[in-house]
């Protein structure tokens, strides 16, 4: 079974902790994490520069049976795959 998450850090500034603790779920792995971001609130892609904006592997996730603590940088958008056992 896989639980999905989708987390977004709005801050200009700062890094956002977050701790996901779900219910009645054990978290056995990182299935697949990656996030989109850029270097400011004003980036944007062009024809010369398409890269600016681009997604990119989120690593920084400590796992244990109960949580998932993450770093997310600033301006970003993070997807998360978790491998869970629902029988926790």
């Amino acid at each position: 079974d896989v639980l999905h998450t989708f987390l977004i850090n709005r801050s200009i500034t700062d890094l956002a902790t977050i701790e996901i603790v779900p219910a009645g779920i054990r978290l056995k792995s990182v299935q697949s994490a990656e996030l989109v971001t850029g270097p400011s609130a004003s980036a944007c892609n062009t024809f010369d520069r398409p890269d600016t904006i681009h997604a990119q592997a989120l690593s920084n996730i400590k796992l244990t049976d109960l949580t998932a603590t993450i770093q997310l940088p600033p301006l970003c958008v993070a997807a998360i795959s978790f491998g869970i056992d629902d029988k926790a």
